[in-house]
């Protein structure tokens, strides 16, 4: 999901998860494939769409918005499991491909 705002606030990302049917340890109802809120994605799937040129996104999430850490922490502790569940990502789609 995108949208404009800088989510690092806890009561604004429990918010989101519940209205869009999530719950607090993170099942997901079967109606819905939203796990990420995104600003930066979206701005480049909307310039590749408006030109008619095939896109793909492959992000990594390092943190939690308002988490009880900071974002620095929390992008200092998870910044390197990103990292791999995004390489791993990328090499399995580029095999797919």
């Amino acid at each position: 999901m995108s949208g404009s705002t800088f989510v690092d606030n806890e009561q604004y990302r429990r918010f989101v998860a519940n209205t869009l049917n999530f719950d607090e340890n993170s099942d997901r109802n079967e109606d819905t494939d939203i796990l990420v809120l995104d600003m930066e994605t979206t701005a480049s799937a909307m310039v590749a769409y408006s030109n008619n040129v095939p896109f793909i996104a492959v992000r990594s999430v390092s943190d939690l918005a308002g988490g009880s850490e900071s974002a620095a922490v929390q992008i200092n502790t998870f910044f390197a499991v990103a990292a791999e569940n995004q390489a791993r990502v990328v090499l399995a789609l580029l095999d797919a491909l």
